[in-house]
């Protein structure tokens, strides 16, 4: 099982926890480097770049979130430049690089829903890794925070445009980030890692049944469902950080 310096998750009782989640990018996770070309020859994140840009333009949004990455511009090959060892997640190396583990757990909750392509991984000798790596994208929006245990407030602007959507998004209280205290008047106990009150934040349990991950609508940070850390957490998987627990209500 790995230390809690590289992966954070507690679980509390029999309450489902989502987890607004990011990848390693300290400690031993910062050893193995990389550039990523896609399937033109060019540099991955080039490509992305102007896509993201173009796509912003055509649509009026901020960002394309849960949106699939265009075959024509998919990464295809990470050239490792630095070190060798690759973790279930990888963030040095060009393009976000999970395991084929971790793979397997997101379909086996979730099927055929988010973008999983392979890549070729070369080390730095120049000889082909044997095992298999995926992008992982994920592809879907859900609307899925609940405001009703106060750890959340409205911010009223245009996040997405589209008339189905209603102008604002949730932010997280102020002092409830990753490295503070809470505020001085909230008494609620917290997590001594990520100092986020234990029982403020929620999601909607019925609206991420069955999902494994999501990108919320109002929050454009990447969840991952209670299923999926459980898988995380029970394999033994690293290169995950827990910036947030979300009560799943």
């Amino acid at each position: 099982m790995p230390k809690n310096s590289d992966f954070i998750f507690f679980r509390t009782g029999k309450t489902k926890m989502a987890a607004t989640v990011e990848l390693q990018h300290s400690g031993k996770f910062y050893r193995t480097k990389g550039e990523c070309l896609n399937v033109k020859g060019e540099r991955y994140k080039d490509g992305l770049s102007a896509w993201h840009k173009d796509y912003k333009r055509r649509h009026k949004m901020r960002y394309p979130h849960g949106v699939p990455v265009p075959l024509d511009i998919a990464p295809d090959t990470v050239h490792l430049t630095q070190g060798g060892k690759l973790y279930d997640s990888n963030i040095f190396v060009g393009v976000p690089l999970f395991s084929e583990r971790f793979r397997q757990a997101v379909e086996e909750i979730e099927p055929g829903v988010h973008q999983f392509l392979p890549v070729k991984v070369i080390g730095v000798d120049g000889e082909p890794y044997s095992e298999p790596w995926w992008f992982f994208n994920i592809c879907q929006l859900v609307d899925s925070i609940s405001p009703e245990l106060g750890g959340v407030y409205k911010q009223e602007w245009e996040y997405h445009r589209e008339e189905k959507y209603e102008k604002f998004t949730w932010n997280i209280k102020s002092g409830w980030l990753p490295g503070r205290v809470p505020e001085p008047d909230d008494s609620d106990p917290y997590n001594p890692y990520t100092m986020n009150p234990s029982k403020k934040l929620a999601v909607y349990k019925d609206r991420v049944a069955g999902r494994a991950a999501w990108i919320d609508s109002r929050l454009p940070r990447t969840f991952y469902s209670d299923a999926l850390m459980a898988r995380i957490e029970a394999e033994g998987m690293e290169g995950f950080y827990v910036v947030h627990h979300w009560k799943e209500i």
